[in-house]
């Protein structure tokens, strides 16, 4: 679990990046009848920007 911790950081661009790909697949394959996978995309682009965010707002009222 400690390993984790030390790389949670890092996790912010990469899943938003990941939910980017994921849609982009879904619509080239034609995968766009499954909400299931479109919502799962939205949710990797969505959590990834809101953790980026809240790392953000730590490393910086961290520093002051």
């Amino acid at each position: 679990m400690r390993k984790l911790s030390k790389y949670k950081r890092f996790l912010g661009l990469p899943l938003v990046y990941a939910g980017v790909v994921e849609l982009f697949l879904c619509y080239v394959f034609n995968l766009t009848q499954f909400n299931l996978l479109l919502l799962l995309g939205w949710l990797m682009v969505t959590g990834g920007i809101v953790g980026y965010v809240v790392l953000l707002k730590k490393e910086g009222t961290r520093k002051e």
